[in-house]
């Protein structure tokens, strides 16, 4: 049986894709989303710090890069949230402008 109350909480705070947690809990991406949508759940948004940065990627089993680049793809996530992290990774992606 799907413990749909643990899943609603995961997908509140968790901040793992809605992919991830269909996944990890063995119900279908899109039945997920839909439970989100038509249950009107809203994810905690928890600011981009190092702490929650490294806490939620080893918890996902990733690099902090990987979680950075994972948050600003998640289509789910609020916009600014992604920003953060775009700009978080950017430094790690592309190199600097020199100076000349």
């Amino acid at each position: 049986m799907t413990d749909w109350p643990e899943i609603e909480h995961a997908w509140r705070t968790s901040g793992a894709s809605t992919r991830r947690l269909a996944r990890r809990y063995g119900v279908a991406e899109s039945t997920l989303r839909h439970r989100a949508r038509v249950g009107g759940w809203v994810r905690e948004q928890r600011p981009l710090t190092l702490h929650v940065i490294t806490s939620e990627a080893a918890t996902a089993h990733l690099t902090p890069l990987e979680y950075l680049l994972a948050v600003m793809r998640d289509e789910n996530a609020p916009m600014d949230r992604r920003m953060d992290a775009a700009i978080m990774a950017a430094p790690y992606c592309h190199a600097k402008a020199s100076g000349n």
